[in-house]
């Protein structure tokens, strides 16, 4: 091995062409779904965390947008998903959306790293552990070309311009619409409750 690959950041194994899929490891597990095809129930986050990691270990990082991905790369990556999850077909859709959020959050922590050096070359030798050599090495040279650049700069004004930024948070809307349809089950029980003092009341409290 080269003194330049050593000093790369990139690991033997991480280089070659071939990587292992995901391998189911016991029953595949059912994820409940509400009418907005959000996750409910008790997998909503383990189905939300191998989709991230479906995403961040097997789509390539290299592609400008989530179009250019390959159909075929698509469809391995909803396979994989199903490897731990009994998915209907109808949530593929859905799950592929999701795939596309967890995918372009990895292109902008890899794009922190692309910024941490001066020159092209300076960047593809020192890659990230978890992203293959030759991958690493396309996602710098698409990153160098002007439109991306120019697509970076009008998004980071947009950003900055953005004084209230519209999150639901890690919990996701899903558990937070379950949360204020049972505020409302409780206040048309019980109207007075919206009067209480959650803070002091002991009866409240309970």
């Amino acid at each position: 091995m080269s003194e330049a690959y050593e000093t790369s950041g990139f690991g033997a194994n991480e280089s070659e062409p071939s990587e292992t899929r995901m391998k189911p490891k016991g029953p595949r597990f059912q994820v409940e779904f509400n009418a907005d095809g959000q996750a409910t129930g008790q997998y909503r986050a383990k189905y939300a965390t191998i989709v991230r990691q479906v995403a961040r270990t097997h789509c390539p990082p290299m592609y400008k947008d989530w179009a250019e991905v390959l159909v075929l790369t698509k469809d391995e990556l909803w396979k994989d998903v199903l490897e731990e999850i009994d998915l209907p077909l109808i949530q593929r859709e859905c799950t592929l959306r999701k795939l596309n959020t967890a995918w372009k959050q990895k292109k902008y922590e890899l794009r922190k790293v692309y910024d941490m050096y001066p020159t092209n070359a300076e960047r593809k030798r020192k890659g990230p552990k978890k992203v293959k050599k030759e991958e690493w090495e396309a996602f710098v040279d698409m990153c160098s070309i002007e439109e991306a650049k120019t697509k970076r700069c009008n998004g980071k004004l947009s950003r900055e311009k953005m004084k209230n930024p519209h999150t639901t948070g890690r919990m996701g809307a899903s558990p937070i619409i379950e949360q204020l349809e049972e505020i409302n089950r409780l206040v048309s029980i019980e109207p007075d409750i919206v009067e209480r003092d959650l803070d002091n009341d002991p009866v409240a409290m309970v």
